[in-house]
């Protein structure tokens, strides 16, 4: 029997000294590709639902190294169930998974209610649990095009009451504001069965609750909804009669019940994983001089092979109410403002705050000619929550440049660079050791600007990137957008 080919299996390569030199995710072949002088090397590969596999290697020639993976098998805290193991993925591939076991799919669901669900992130699951008061309801926004979904999940004991509740909700909405989805309701007489009903289509159907784990997958593109236990079975299966070509966005939602009086409840409801299918996962930029991967994570694109400790941990957020996060097919990232004033994302890395490198992807828009100058990109430097340096990229409408500037605020230090200004993705390059270098570049690696400064780098335990978009008189004026982003130090 032949090997399965693993996709996003996480590889690891460290040194003799155990120094973690690069890791990548596999492709749809199952491999990794790294480029390495000769040396010994540790090589890890781990994916969730198998047990991880560590070897060491000697290199002394090119070679592909050949490594199986042992399924786990099902255990109790979690379902052993992979999204690519799924009879309906899409041939591509999922687009998107969050497997709920690291710190950025915080950034990505919203909680409701007093207590906020519990994400798991050593056994890789999404835990709603209420108390006698409380209740827990998340959410996770999918902001762009949905064409197929699915997860695995599991529901606990239902205490039945007058009012029914949704433990699952799946609704996309079309470019018109209507709604189309299914979801997962409590029964209103028997604990022992569950509601499943699709709208717009105001249509139900009674079907036996599972006692284990089971997966949930809706085909947006042919208007389909079907159950599986973890084996597979299906156990329902229906169309929509009504269906929509023209999907803008689709939200999922989870629940484990009200305290309210009169409100069903379970005892839990367990998710372990979330894919989505968008029709096709594209990089928004090419960078010729390094080979690239995409993580499972819709801020970050692809990473450099040689950029030393890269980091896939990075957290972002809206700095103002006033700004809402969106995503493109092409796994890029905006803000905008959704009043007059500024949209704003910040960027942070929890493991490496205070980052030695910093490199971005970034492509500034003009919308519409703005009456004074437009920031794209801005990069603090603080020490104590006290700014030592700044580094920032904007427009100057007055003569049509794109200027890159440096402060040094602790030696009062000042320097500027402009060029011509072009709608185009460019790399931002920071190298914040010795007297550091900030270059703009483009993607054939020419050097377009570059500052180095008369003095070391200020000493900083912060570092964060933030993106900017505005909007005047109702109407967008500018914004950036941004395909990676990673932080790095030796």
């Amino acid at each position: 029997m032949s090997a399965i080919p693993l996709r996003d299996v996480l590889v690891e390569i460290r040194n003799q000294d155990y120094v973690l030199l690069s890791r990548k995710y596999t492709d749809e072949n199952g491999l990794a590709v790294f480029s390495l002088p000769k040396g010994l090397y540790f090589v890890r590969a781990s994916k969730k639902g198998y047990y991880d596999h560590e070897q060491q290697v000697t290199l002394t020639s090119d070679f592909l190294k050949e490594i199986t993976l042992q399924k786990k098998a099902i255990t109790e805290e979690y379902s052993g169930i992979d999204p690519t193991d799924v009879p309906d993925m899409p041939p591509e591939g999922w687009d998107y998974i969050y497997r709920f076991n690291n710190e950025i799919e915080t950034k990505l669901i919203d909680s409701y209610g007093s207590t906020p669900y519990v994400l798991d992130l050593e056994k890789g699951i999404l835990h709603l649990k209420p108390t006698e008061t409380e209740y827990v309801f998340a959410s996770l926004l999918q902001n762009m095009p949905l064409k197929k979904f699915a997860t695995i999940m599991k529901i606990g004991d239902i205490v039945i009451e007058e009012n029914a509740i949704p433990f699952f909700v799946i609704a996309v909405e079309d470019t018109n504001g209507r709604d189309y989805g299914t979801q997962i309701i409590s029964h209103n007489t028997d604990p022992n069965k569950l509601i499943m009903s699709l709208f717009p289509d105001e249509v139900s159907y009674e079907i036996d609750k599972p006692n284990d784990w089971f997966i949930v997958f809706v085909d947006f593109i042919n208007g389909v909804v079907k159950i599986y236990d973890k084996n597979f079975n299906t156990l329902f299966e229906q169309t929509f009669q009504q269906l929509t070509k023209n999907i803008q966005f689709g939200t999922v939602y989870f629940t484990s019940g009200y305290f309210e009086e009169g409100y069903a409840k379970a005892s839990e409801t367990l998710v372990d994983w979330i894919a989505f299918y968008t029709g096709g996962k594209k990089n928004a930029t090419i960078f010729p001089s390094f080979s690239a991967y995409y993580l499972d994570k819709p801020v970050v694109s692809f990473i450099p092979d040689d950029f030393p400790y890269t980091t896939n941990d990075i957290l972002f957020e809206t700095s103002t109410e006033n700004t809402s996060i969106n995503l493109t097919d092409k796994t890029e990232v905006y803000a905008e403002a959704i009043e007059d004033g500024y949209g704003i994302i910040n960027f942070l890395s929890s493991e490496y705050p205070n980052p030695q490198y910093v490199l971005l992807a970034f492509k500034p828009e003009i919308l519409v000619a703005p009456l004074e100058i437009a920031g794209f990109v801005e990069i603090l430097g603080s020490y104590r929550n006290e700014l030592t340096f700044d580094i920032a990229v904007w427009y100057d409408p007055s003569s049509d440049s794109l200027f890159l500037g440096f402060r040094d605020v602790v030696n009062g230090y000042e320097d500027l660079k402009s060029i011509p200004y072009s709608e185009k993705y460019y790399v931002l390059a920071c190298d914040f050791t010795g007297n550091g270098k900030i270059r703009l570049l483009d993607f054939n690696l020419n050097v377009l600007a570059e500052i180095v400064s008369e003095y070391e780098i200020p000493d900083y335990d912060k570092v964060e990137v933030s993106i900017f978009s505005r909007k005047t008189g109702g109407i967008l004026e500018h914004r950036t957008y941004l395909d990676w982003l990673f932080f790095g130090s030796e």
